[in-house]
């Protein structure tokens, strides 16, 4: 609190791991204005552009870095080159060049990034991510940010079984070393919604977990324990 230079936050976790709701946790605790934008492609989504009628279009980037606040840039591993060089010659240099002129940088501009991965180029489960500059990275402190218990048994909405079967499902992946994305925690939200409006157990798993890599160890996914007890209703 009161420290005028925070570092900016390289947040590094899974689909649904709750990056978002964190960063607009922190703004709150920080008492800055929250800013988001997803995965950017142009420059001109970030720095803004002049429209047809010669007025100049703003971004949440912009009002983040003028006038302060806290942005938070998702899934940025799927956003270009250009977008990172971008940020970086903004985090560098204290000022950036808009279309309609150079901007200092407020003093409580805080940037957080989010990504699935760490910058390191693509995985097993996030094919479609870029490999980030390491001068990029270098502006940043880098958070693993894991899926939190707590968090994540709220989104069960009382499916207290139906919570134990997507984390059985999830220790199986590690234990396979299987990096699909799958039972997420928005698989945990969007099994016990369904659980809740009376949809049978069978179709509730095959819905929300039979996905990618874990389809050809189905058989075995289905004879997992709490997964047993689960289609069987005890």
């Amino acid at each position: 609190h009161g420290h005028r230079h925070a570092p900016h936050v390289f947040l590094v976790g899974g689909a649904s791991s709750g990056k978002t709701f964190a960063a607009e946790q922190a703004a709150l605790a920080l008492e800055k204005k929250f800013c988001a934008q997803g995965a950017v492609t142009y420059a001109h989504e970030l720095l803004g552009y002049i429209d047809a009628h010669s007025k100049y279009v703003r971004t949440q980037f912009r009002e983040a870095f003028e006038h302060g606040g806290l942005i938070l840039l998702d899934e940025f591993d799927a956003s270009s080159a250009e977008a990172a060089l971008v940020i970086n010659s903004a985090l560098a240099n204290g000022f950036c060049s808009f279309p309609d002129g150079v901007i200092p940088r407020h003093e409580s501009f805080l940037c957080i990034v989010g990504a699935n991965t760490d910058g390191s180029g693509a995985t097993m489960s996030y094919s479609g991510r870029a490999r980030l500059d390491g001068a990029f990275l270098d502006r940043f402190v880098m958070l693993e940010w894991g899926i939190d218990p707590e968090i994540e048994k709220n989104k069960a909405k009382g499916e207290t079984q139906w919570l134990v079967v997507v984390r059985e499902v999830r220790a199986f992946m590690v234990q396979r070393k299987i990096t699909d994305v799958a039972a997420t925690v928005r698989a945990v939200d969007f099994g016990s919604t369904l659980l809740k409006a009376k949809h049978p157990s069978e179709k509730v798993l095959s819905v929300c977990l039979r996905r990618g890599a874990l389809i050809p160890h189905w058989g075995q996914i289905k004879s997992l324990p709490a997964v047993r007890e689960f289609l069987l209703g005890f």
